[in-house]
């Protein structure tokens, strides 16, 4: 459980708390950060402080243990992440689209409403991405696959390692 979603639903303020609090401490792999520059100012999307965000991978950063290619995209094409409607083909949701390891990084609509990336390499606990598919109550809108298909423990845990890991290319 992510530390926002107890103080959401301790003083019912849902997301509007979440997102002020993500301004406030300039939401998540600010540059400069311990995991370097994940968030670019460049062409991406526009945040409400109007800011661009755009989500940069760490080229070369991380080590084997999960693969992208073997793990992660099966994970996602299971869930139904990556069909057209979804966040895959030419009509994605939310304009997120995991149609290529680039995209994975986001940002989304949603998570560029409060400001953070949809993976940050190394900081499971600032991607969006993870809240929406572990969060009983995510930050916005409904857990995902909204198929109810949601992924297992083991599936969540190897997509949670590969970001530890730094979520690498391989």
């Amino acid at each position: 459980m992510s530390v926002w979603n107890p103080v959401r639903r301790l003083l019912g303020l849902g997301g509007v708390l979440s997102l002020a609090v993500l301004v406030w401490t300039g939401g998540c792999g600010a540059p400069g950060g311990a995991n370097g520059p994940a968030i670019d100012e460049g062409a991406g999307v526009e945040t409400p402080s109007g800011t661009t965000l755009r989500c940069n991978p760490q080229a070369g950063a991380g080590t084997a243990s999960v693969s992208y290619s073997q793990d992660i995209l099966p994970i996602l094409a299971q869930g139904g992440c990556l069909s057209s409607g979804c966040h895959g083909g030419d009509n994605v949701s939310s304009d997120y689209s995991l149609d290529t390891y680039e995209g994975l990084f986001g940002p989304g609509k949603q998570a560029g409403v409060l400001g953070m990336c949809n993976v940050v390499a190394g900081d499971p606990e600032a991607c969006y991405l993870l809240h929406k598919l572990n969060e009983s109550l995510p930050l916005i809108g409904v857990r995902m696959p909204n198929t109810g298909l949601w992924l297992s423990d083991e599936h969540y845990q190897l997509l949670q390692t590969w970001i530890i890991d730094g979520a690498p290319n391989n």
